[in-house]
């Protein structure tokens, strides 16, 4: 005589296989979305960085580049020493940054077996042909580089077009990114499967028809659509089930956080701050944007190490979480600089961060039994018609670096009158 399947069988079998296909499903789009995200955030890095590297050079040895031999001078000066700026860049960033003059390199963040700077390396043809020889800037996510797949974004340096400054990182420290978020989820999917095969023995009346409306908005996480509300059937329930349905709200908004927090500081990350910024500032309010910056942050690490510094980076999150309070919110810009965005104006928000900097004076920090203190700079830009958000944060970005090339532990938000002064 044939065994008949149990109804727990069955119901189990219903239950894991459409669970099972929209994890999958679930993981799949989620990997795709944290990597697309990830590559995006990455070009944003390396131009902001190519960027900021020319500009700093500049800034460093100003006037005409001219070639001796070997040698490479900027404004009478040798650009040898310029390799320091590329190696704050690689050590706060991770960064690999190479750049070009006259169809080879002259400084760069390779080292030799001896651990001496690596140049006299020709560019490639194709950074050759769209920015040394067309003015261009150049952004590939599938660049080969002495072997190695890289993301690599250069741009034209020096009046003559003769020079670029190449940053690059590997594809393959985005696909661990990638493969570690996924991870993550599968994980979550699967403790949620396997509650919900235990809910399935006592509930299984009406199991399928809720578990039908969890499953859609696991569907939802996916998409990444916010709107998309748990049914208040499945919420209101007092039992197991309900705990799914609740755990899975939390799952959304934890993979929400994953996604748009700054693991460390808590904060937004770039990603997640300009897309609040951009949404913000299509708004009818007020806006103001703040760039901010740890004043001497490379002498907290050297001398107190990395962990003394990301105790410091938490501790300066928190005093900006708390003095903002509904404000406005704020995002963890990248290193040890901070975006800062308030629904006020300019004078406003001025006198807010400057309660905000005495705040961060005052604040007594300890590590390994010493205390110090410690300052910050500040740039402040107010949103403006026909200034789009990349213009205002260029804006306040150099109000801060104003700020800091002037002496530190100051807040620009009147760069004209700041150089009239």
């Amino acid at each position: 005589m044939k065994k008949s399947k149990s109804i727990l069988s069955s119901l189990l079998l219903m239950m894991i296989v459409p669970l099972v296909a929209v994890g999958v499903f679930l993981s799949v789009s989620a990997w795709r979305a944290v990597y697309n995200t990830a590559k995006h955030d990455t070009k944003d890095t390396l131009s902001l960085a190519a960027h900021s590297v020319t500009d700093e050079i500049n800034l460093m040895y100003p006037g005409q580049i001219t070639q001796e031999g070997s040698h490479v001078k900027k404004g009478g000066k040798d650009l040898e020493e310029a390799v320091e700026i590329l190696n704050a860049f690689h050590k706060n960033n991770q960064l690999d940054i190479i750049v070009y003059y006259n169809g080879g390199s002259i400084l760069s963040t390779e080292k030799d077996s001896d651990s001496e700077m690596v140049i006299g390396k020709p560019v490639s043809e194709t950074i050759k042909y769209y920015v040394c020889d067309s003015g261009l800037e150049y952004y590939s996510d599938r660049f080969k580089q002495d072997g190695e797949t890289v993301s690599v974004y250069a741009v034209p340096w020096g009046s003559d077009q003769k020079g670029c400054v190449l940053v690059m990182q590997p594809v393959s420290k985005l696909t661990n990114y990638a493969n570690t978020i996924a991870l993550q989820i599968v994980l979550t999917v699967l403790v949620t499967i396997l509650i919900a095969a235990a809910v399935c023995v006592i509930y299984a009346n009406n199991l399928v028809k809720v578990i039908q409306k969890i499953k859609d908005y696991i569907g939802s996480m996916a998409d990444r659509d916010a709107s998309v509300k748990m049914d208040e059937q499945v919420l209101k329930r007092r039992d197991e089930i309900g705990d799914i349905g609740r755990s899975a709200v939390t799952v959304n908004g934890d993979l929400g956080k994953l996604i748009n927090c700054d693991p460390l500081t808590e904060l937004f990350n770039r990603r997640a701050g300009r897309a609040r910024l951009a949404r913000l500032m299509d708004s009818q309010e007020d806006v103001t944007i703040v760039m901010g910056d740890i004043d001497y942050f490379k002498q907290i690490n050297d001398t107190y190490g990395h962990e003394c510094g990301d105790m410091v980076l938490k501790k300066v999150a928190e005093l900006i979480r708390n003095q903002m309070e509904s404000r406005g919110f704020a995002a963890r810009w990248g290193g040890e600089e901070f975006l800062l965005v308030y629904k006020k104006n300019r004078e406003i928000t001025t006198d807010k961060v400057h309660l905000l900097l005495e705040e961060i004076r005052s604040t007594s920090f300890e590590y390994d039994g010493e205390r110090f203190h410690i300052t910050m700079t500040f740039g402040i830009q107010e949103c403006a018609e026909g200034l789009d958000m990349d213009g205002t944060i260029r804006l306040a970005d150099e109000k801060l670096y104003y700020g800091k090339e002037t002496g530190r532990n100051r807040i620009i938000a009147d760069l004209l009158q700041q150089e009239k002064s």
